[in-house]
């Protein structure tokens, strides 16, 4: 653990070049198995488990920094930047699952509609408080067999990735029908610096647009990858387009 001393400015900056380090670590095991979807697997594996150590020495040392010279900015930019990596590490762990749970998924038949109205609703807070509006229209009694958790999981992946990609005060819309012997699950959201089009490259690992507007959102290009990895394991579909250069939409069909 770092001891602290009377310099303040120097024992954050220890704490920032443990990040520092981490980071470098994280993208050096990525672009070393980014090609290698099993390499890449068991990377992820190894990534999450070599992350768990440092970032708990990091969030120790910096609660005893607060505890012994108090809050500070740079002390809350360290917490949430740990917050964030921690996240991350869920994520990988997460994809590394389902990677390995192809195949292998615990199904039973269950209300979709059911599961996207529980988890819109979880999501009306954090919508209103960054001003967004969610504009549900949910067919009634719609059924799925699948793996319940991971559907609850896919909506919000794909909420979340809606909030905060979304310009402000805008409308979120999610539909959710039966077309013929499919169901349809639809969110579209306003956003900028999305080219016309096709945008199924957002559903690449690690993909990032923009890395500005990741580092800012807290982004770390692994949602929709998750999001993805769970419609193939059901065998569906999930496309993301620009239709007017203005409007990310997002679709999946089971």
């Amino acid at each position: 653990m770092i001891n602290i001393e009377d310099n303040e400015e120097g024992s954050i900056s220890l704490l920032k070049n443990e990040i520092y380090k981490t980071m470098i670590m994280l993208k050096e095991e990525t672009l070393n198995s980014y090609n290698d979807k099993l390499s890449l697997k068991n990377s992820l594996e190894d990534i999450s488990h070599q992350l768990k150590t440092p970032l708990t020495i990091i969030d120790a040392n910096t609660e005893v920094l607060e505890m012994e010279i108090g809050s500070s900015k740079w002390l809350d930019s360290t917490r949430n930047q740990v917050i964030r990596l921690t996240n991350m590490v869920k994520q990988f762990t997460a994809l590394a699952k389902m990677d390995e749970a192809q195949g292998f998924l615990q199904k039973s038949r269950f209300s979709l509609s059911h599961a996207l109205s529980e988890t819109v609703d979880l999501f009306i807070p954090v919508a209103t408080s960054t001003h967004r509006t969610l504009q549900v229209s949910c067919a009634e009694d719609l059924y799925y067999v699948g793996n319940e958790e991971q559907f609850r999981q896919l909506f919000c992946l794909l909420l979340d990735n809606a909030i905060k990609y979304s310009a402000p005060d805008s409308t979120i819309e999610l539909t959710l029908s039966k077309r013929g012997k499919h169901l349809c699950f639809i969110i579209c959201n306003e956003c900028n610096g999305l080219e016309k089009g096709s945008q199924d490259i957002l559903f690449e690992r690690f993909y990032r647009s923009d890395s500005s507007r990741n580092s800012s959102t807290g982004g770390s290009g692994i949602g929709l990858s998750i999001a993805h990895s769970i419609v193939e394991n059901h065998k569906g579909s999930i496309h993301a387009e620009n239709p007017d250069g203005k409007t990310l939409q997002i679709k999946v069909l089971l």
